[in-house]
Order: C-alpha cells, then sequence, then structure tokens
C-alpha cells in the first residue's frame, strides 16, 4: 500500500527524469515509454549506424549531425512517435503537424552506388503538404546544429516533454 509519502516521491522522481505530459503523444500510434526515444538506421555489416534522436536529428558516431527545425521563430522538432516502415524495416519515418500545415519526414540509408556496407549514407525525404482550404505559410529547416546538446534539451523541455 502507498502512502501520501509515496506518491510524493514518485512524483518528484518523475519530475527529476523528465516525465513526459501524455497530451504530446498521439495515442493511435506508436509510442514509447522513454522521455528521449532514438532509433538507428543503417544497412547490415555497416561499421557505425546513425542514431534517429528523439527531436528527429540524425547524428552518427562521426560526430556528424543533421537537425530539423520548424516554425517562425525557429524550434526543434519534437519527434517522438517514429515509425518503422511495415514495423521492422530500418526505414524511419515520423510527422508533424502546425496547423493545417503537415510534413512527413522519412530517413534511411544505403550504400553507395558500386561501394560496401562501410561507405553507406543516411538520407531524408521531407514531404510538406497544406491539408486545409486556404494557403498557408510554414517554415521547415535543415541544418548543422546550432546548439549545445544543453540547449537542445531545454529547447525540448520547453516543449513540454
Amino acid at each position: 500500500m502507498t502512502t501520501g509519502d509515496d506518491n510524493q516521491n514518485i512524483a518528484k522522481g518523475q519530475a527529476l527524469r523528465g516525465m513526459v505530459d501524455p497530451a504530446t503523444d498521439d495515442m493511435n500510434r506508436e509510442w514509447s515509454y522513454e522521455t528521449r526515444p532514438t532509433v538507428c538506421i543503417g544497412v547490415p555489416l555497416q561499421p557505425d549506424w546513425t542514431h534517429v534522436t528523439y527531436d528527429g536529428a540524425l547524428y552518427s558516431r562521426q560526430h556528424a549531425e543533421l537537425c530539423f527545425f520548424r516554425g517562425d521563430p525557429l524550434r526543434p522538432l519534437l519527434a517522438r512517435q517514429k515509425t518503422l516502415l511495415d514495423g521492422w524495416i530500418p526505414i524511419v519515418g515520423y510527422e508533424w503537424r502546425d496547423g493545417d500545415v503537415a510534413c512527413d519526414i522519412e530517413t534511411f540509408a544505403a550504400p553507395l552506388d558500386g561501394e560496401d556496407a562501410s561507405n553507406t549514407v543516411s538520407f531524408v525525404r521531407a514531404t510538406m503538404r497544406n491539408d486545409g482550404p486556404t494557403p498557408a505559410t510554414a517554415v521547415f529547416v535543415a541544418a548543422p546544429p546550432m546548439l549545445t546538446a544543453e540547449e537542445r534539451e531545454r529547447g525540448f523541455e520547453e516543449q513540454g516533454a
């Protein structure tokens, strides 16, 4: 049996770990218990893989990173709910909406033509559409990180996650 003190300690622990507001996730889609879930893309026998991070950025072990931002002013994407193609193929997809504007993002890795897995490249395809009846403006930016890891964490926390 838990007591009021136990419940307070549980709540404090969740706050310290940065518990995600359940309203952040669409319960009809894949979701994760983890606050900052990641998934990897790559091909068999590839010596290094690429993380698709909690905010949708691509990060490789060679310290190359490509981040995605949206809106005006720019803010990092929040891409907690990612999907593997057909549930298992390492083609990672996620989406975000801003009003009537939707953006679908798909990431995957493949070796360069004529090369083996040691020369694998990560790819990104972003498709934007306006689902509304009137014209809309949207901003989407792909860029190397402009923030330190700590600044990215702060931006993530400000989005309620």
